[in-house]
């Protein structure tokens, strides 16, 4: 095996079980329970802020350290320091011996920085990117695993918090001899820096063997500080990170307190399917910031980091002012996506513009930086000395900081925005409190339900209505997404000259561009399937027009695929078709008995419906699409559309059956019926993805999206319409409504459809309307000009050959 192969393996291992920490997603629910007799406000306002101090005053310390000892020492020192922590944990019950464990956990995080900086000083440049993405991924598997596994072990009572720590310390014995069997590094960055020179005798560079030079490392460490930072775009970014990072470590630190005090009976036990799902779409946002050339738009990002910074405000603000834990679980997942993906933009931003081996002291700083503002906010919210503020006035004074930080940041790039960025950020400020207010307002009510399949139900409440659009907005933005990172993926494959996916080819799979595109449309079809447990299908179904802005938008700008101006308008169109049909659409009713879904499922009419979707596609699959699937979009589309009405049906069985037994504590996956819905899914989702592949491999992105959310969303409604029966409770003013919102976005994917080949901007446009007189005279001398550079070009250098044409 190669050195640098079997580098990364080890470090993949290591970096692998040291985040498969299981006890993280309860440790609150455990320092907080009987096992020690602690409440909640010691553990919150006397351990805590030990942690955080901790890390602050161990981080520079470390940091040096490790550039002295050269990285392995400090890393076999982070799985010792792991495995006293978890000892503490396990087998220490008094409020001193935690508060001393918070020590040997500042010791266990400051010492990360060992094992982010041992990559670049061990492996060859070339091989940076590589290893890091293995890194990288290595540890998202462990965090995202370790939730996982806490979540079944919790909901299946098969352990208890307390022993999931014992996971966690097992995890980080395994970490110990893997971190032993990593090679020395013989140089480091500063202490040990080596020095290329220029033989006399010789054109070739000769490298000197590694010493210690206190005096170089001085000059060094100088040199990184100066020529960094008096680079203002460094020093503009660097700050922006650091407080976004301060941030968001004071949500992590505090957030399960805040779950604890919502969540019913005070114990929060979905904390590790909410960490796991949100690491998967902190993940997601990472990759997509990663395709993006944010260097070269550096003034336009700072104004979406902005814009984000409310978002993530806004998010936080409706989460704590709610008094329910499933908002502020979708909440923490959504915030976690937006942050990762603006904080990926910002440190790829500063290690562009930093000089070489200089990014690790200046992200280290960063981090300092941050660590300590958290902990002067620890000191002045959290703790005794200062105000000692309960979860809830914690996460709202927070809020104000950061939103306050945001506004700043937004007002430096557009300062003629002023007035206008102050009032829609007010806005969203008291939209954020009367949507929390109506939803505390408004609890989740279970009513009893009737065998009569056919009678109305209750209406959603609002917190499910928030809870389902914030869902299906969500969804929309990462399927848009997927669209264009796996057809980047398929674009490589032609031209590496493999077998297409239109041909019948699945050499895609080999590719990790679609395997990133897949996990992208997975996210925000999970989104999508989670608003289907919490909102009618005609209203979450429409909202996916969304996506068709976003995969057009990104089209354009990733795949250089035009969109001209009457792609523009139909995409317009597109939003106010659908507008119109969530505006018209029938309500559904809510179902809260798995057995009344099932008695609609067996109406004769919906039967026939599925009848007619298999037999269709059947018919289309086999003769139709051979013939005509390369000319004409509408063809596997029209088998994605088909197949996913019945996958939504699908969802939405399956999506009331888990919500079923997380509300109301009745395992109904006991019986055969949603087993049998997750094969149905499974399968349906498998035939959507093959036929979508191939319509991305022949047709345009800004082609296929449209197409298909017609289709599909007509589908579904129909298919909803037909289950559920609410065409018979509709007005005569709401059917032509949703006739009209149809014909609307009909017409606009014909513009796409049509005139998608035709080269027409605004310009074009503004000389149709000038005067016809006008118009001939300039043609007349464009003709005129054309003339004479022909003539020209036909007389140079000889008139006879001008004569001859």
């Amino acid at each position: 095996m190669k050195s640098w192969l079997k580098i990364s393996l080890l470090l993949c291992m290591f970096g692998f079980f040291r985040e498969m920490r299981p006890s993280e997603s309860y440790v609150t629910e455990y320092l907080a329970g009987d096992w020690r007799n602690l409440t909640s406000e010691q553990v919150q306002q006397e351990v805590y802020p030990i942690g955080t101090y901790a890390v602050l005053a161990q981080l520079v310390i470390i940091f040096l350290v490790t550039d002295l000892l050269r990285y392995k020492p400090i890393i076999v020192l982070s799985s010792i320091t792991g495995i006293v922590l978890f000892v503490f944990l396990l087998w220490t019950r008094s409020l001193w011996e935690l508060q001393l464990a918070q020590v040997f956990y500042g010791t266990f995080m400051a010492a990360e920085v060992a094992y982010y900086t041992y990559i670049y000083a061990k492996v060859a440049r070339e091989r940076y990117q590589v290893v890091t993405g293995h890194t990288r991924a290595a540890i998202l598997a462990g965090k995202f695993l370790g939730g996982v596994l806490a979540q079944i072990l919790v909901s299946s009572d098969a352990m208890s918090f307390r022993e999931l720590h014992f996971i966690s310390l097992a995890t980080q014995l395994i970490s110990l001899p893997i971190a032993l069997m990593l090679p020395g590094v013989p140089r480091s960055f500063y202490f040990y820096a080596v020095k290329s020179q220029k033989d006399s005798s010789a054109s070739e560079a000769k490298e000197e063997k590694p010493r210690f030079s206190l005096r170089n490392a001085g000059q060094l460490l100088w040199y990184h500080l100066v020529t960094s930072y008096t680079n203002p775009i460094v020093l503009m970014w660097s700050i922006w990170w650091s407080l976004a990072i301060c941030g968001q470590g004071q949500v992590i630190a505090y957030i399960q307190f805040l779950w604890k005090h919502q969540a019913p009976n005070n114990q929060s036990n979905y904390n590790g399917g909410v960490e796991a799902a949100a690491t998967l779409l902190g993940a997601a946002g990472a990759i997509i910031a990663g395709l993006l050339n944010s260097n070269a738009h550096r003034h336009f990002y700072m104004l979406i980091n902005a814009i984000c910074g409310c978002v993530l405000g806004g998010l936080l603000l409706v989460a704590t002012l709610c008094n329910n834990v499933w908002i502020s679980y979708v909440n923490y997942v959504i915030f976690c996506a937006v942050f990762y993906f603006i904080v990926t933009i910002a440190a790829a931003i500063v290690a562009e513009n930093l000089v070489d081996d200089s990014f690790g002291l200046i992200f280290g700083i960063n981090t300092l930086v941050a660590l300590l503002l958290q902990s002067i906010l620890v000191l002045i919210i959290v703790t005794d000395t200062g105000f000692g503020l309960p979860p809830k006035d914690q996460f709202i004074a927070a809020n104000k900081v950061g939103s306050a930080f945001a506004r700043c940041k937004r007002d430096k790039v557009a300062v003629n925005n002023k007035h206008n960025t102050m009032n829609s950020e007010a806005t969203l400020l008291r939209a954020g409190q009367e949507m929390a207010n109506s939803a505390s307002s408004s609890p989740v009510s279970v009513s009893d339900t009737t065998s009569d399949a056919t009678s109305l139900m209750d209406p959603y409440s609002n917190t499910d209505f928030y809870i389902g659009v914030g869902l299906a907005v969500s969804s929309c933005f990462f399927i848009g997404s997927s669209f264009i990172i796996k057809k980047k993926a398929l674009l490589r494959l032609s031209r590496h000259g493999e077998v297409r996916a239109a041909a019948g080819g699945f050499g895609y799979l080999r590719e990790w561009i679609w395997w990133a595109g897949l996990l992208t449309m997975g996210l925000g079809e999970a989104a999508n399937f989670a608003a289907y447990a919490f909102a009618p299908a005609s209203l979450v179904t429409p909202l996916g027009a969304l996506s068709v802005i976003i995969s057009a938008v990104m089209a354009s700008k990733f795949l250089n695929e035009k969109l001209n101006l009457l792609g523009k308008i139909g995409c317009f169109l597109c939003i106010i078709g659908s507008t119109i049909i969530v505006i018209h659409s029938p309500k559904e009713k809510e179902i809260e008995d798995l057995q009344v879904l099932f008695e609609m499922l067996q109406d004769p009419v919906f039967i026939l419906y599925v009848i007619c979707i298999f037999g269709s596609s059947a018919f289309v699959a086999c003769f139709v699409a051979p013939r005509h699937g390369h000319t004409n979009v509408c063809v596997y589309i029209f088998l994605c559309s088909g197949i996913g009405s019945l996958t939504v049906m699908s969802c939405k069985a399956l999506g009331l059956a888990i919500r079923s037994t997380i509300a109301n504590g009745s395992n109904v996956f006991g019986t055969w019926m949603p087993w049998f819905l997750i094969v149905d899914t499974v399968t349906f989702i498998a035939i959507q993805m093959n036929y979508l592949n191939k319509a991305l491999d022949i047709f345009n992105t800004s082609i296929v999206t449209p197409v298909y959310y017609v289709m599909f969303t007509s589908l579904v409604i129909t298919a909803s319409a037909i289950l559920l029966k609410e065409w018979n409770h509709m007005k005569f003013e709401n059917i032509l409504g949703d006739i009209c919102g149809f014909l609307t976005v009909i017409t606009a994917v014909f513009m796409l459809n049509a005139f998608k080949d035709v080269d027409i901007t605004f310009s074009d446009v503004r000389g149709l309307m000038r005067p016809k007189m006008q118009r001939v005279s300039e043609y007349d001398e464009e003709v005129l000009v054309s003339s004479n550079l022909k003539e020209r070009r036909y007389s140079y250098g000889s008139s006879d050959v001008f004569r001859k044409a």
